[in-house]
């Protein structure tokens, strides 16, 4: 019997955030699986509403009927509306945990297929989430961000240095110290463009006196380089992300996570423009 996500699957998944555009594919999948006549589809969406509602711990919704004449009857046209937006709002509502349990919980009850959502999630490499069956199950596999990124060319000890960077960031980032989180993501970038220059020259230098070198030598487009050395440089600035100071940090957990996926991210493109030459 499935009984949800596990403890240990949820505390992973408490750190992974599930990107606009995987929750943006999700909401057409769903709005497509829900294409059918209006009294149907209204009925698969309050479905789909409250096993989400019920996962979430939000009040259920029960679907009402309205009488238009005496002897025609259906629902509301504020059903409708209510339905409409709710099939909307149970994909960008959930955190991270919640919407995947609910994806579990469509794919046991048949609504959703477990091969469409992995389509969905295989697309942004970002993503290392999986969902699989487990004795018979709907269940998620939740991969180490880099054994995924490297996953395709079957080499994962590229990197051993990020690899072990990156789980300080985790662990930077389960402690909510969001300093650290930042300056964790300005060494990991340094060691990823010392690996990209592969010059033994630099090995003991900071990445703001090479970086002209590893913007020639990347396969970033220079957007997105001029965002790492601005990630870079904030350890410098920012209070406990890479020196003792007595200020008090300034940045917030929103900005954690965004240098956290981002971080990711880049990694994920640079070896990804580097793999098909790009």
């Amino acid at each position: 019997m499935y009984f949800g996500l596990s403890k240990e699957q949820k505390e992973k998944l408490r750190f992974e955030v599930i990107s606009h555009q995987i929750r943006l594919n999700i909401a057409m999948l769903f709005r497509d699986i829900t294409v059918n006549n209006s009294s149907v589809k209204i009925i698969t969406i309050n479905n789909m509403a409250n096993i989400a509602r019920q996962i979430e711990g939000l009040p259920l919704h029960k679907l009402e009927f309205g009488m238009y004449d005496s002897d025609y009857e259906r629902y509301h046209e504020v059903e409708y509306a209510w339905h409409y937006a709710e099939l909307e709002l149970i994909v960008r509502r959930p955190n991270s945990v919640y919407l995947i349990e609910i994806i579990c919980d469509l794919i046991q009850v048949g609504i959703v297929q477990r091969v469409d959502i992995n389509e969905i999630f295989s697309r942004e490499k970002s993503s290392g989430i999986f969902f699989i069956y487990e004795n018979n199950y709907p269940s998620v596999e939740i991969k180490d961000i880099l054994e995924y990124i490297y996953e395709d060319s079957g080499d994962t000890q590229e990197h051993p240095n990020i690899r072990l960077l990156m789980g300080h960031m985790k662990d930077a980032f389960a402690a909510e110290d969001w300093s650290l989180v930042s300056g964790t993501s300005g060494s990991i970038f340094e060691t990823l463009a010392k690996d990209v220059i592969k010059n033994p020259n630099i090995e003991n230098k900071s990445l703001g006196s090479f970086f002209d070198s590893y913007r020639k030598s990347s396969n970033l487009p220079g957007p997105i380089l001029d965002m790492i050395i601005l990630i870079f440089n904030k350890r410098n600035t920012e209070p406990l992300a890479a020196h003792g100071k007595t200020n008090i940090p300034t940045i917030t957990k929103d900005d954690a996570v965004i240098i956290f996926e981002i971080t990711k991210a880049f990694i994920s493109m640079e070896r990804t423009f580097a793999n098909n030459g790009i």
